[in-house]
């Protein structure tokens, strides 16, 4: 192989170090931009499950607040139920109650009508 002998300045000028100057920047801006990218994709792709789980739980959460509503609902129903229908056990306590002493009323006069009827007799 033929061995290429390259030129090198003999004396480094201000051109010729703001020319290295800029090619450096270049090549850092240019890695620093892949860099930056690679980094934000690394982000997004470790964030987006933890996002998604994130959605997930906050429907799950609507979903059992919704639910936990409706339940209330349920609930405060059947204790409307409940009290109509204790309501009802009490008028139905108290007319056999009444019914009873009438009926009472009724044995004591019989009872009364036995013992006059028997002294007749």
């Amino acid at each position: 192989m033929v061995q290429r002998k390259q030129k090198k300045p003999s004396v480094v000028t201000q051109h010729f170090v703001k020319q290295e100057l800029n090619a450096l920047e270049i090549r850092l801006n240019n890695r620093l931009d892949f860099k930056e990218q690679s980094f934000k994709e690394y982000v997004v792709s470790r964030l987006s499950p933890v996002t998604d789980r994130l959605k997930n739980l906050e429907s799950t959460t609507n979903d059992l607040t919704t639910g936990i509503q409706d339940v209330r609902g349920d609930i405060a129903a059947l204790g409307d139920k409940l009290d109509m229908s204790a309501k009802g056990i009490v008028q139905m306590v108290e007319r056999l109650i009444g019914m009873h002493s009438r009926i009472e009323e009724k044995v004591d006069n019989h009872e009364q009508r036995i013992t006059t009827l028997e002294a007749r007799a």
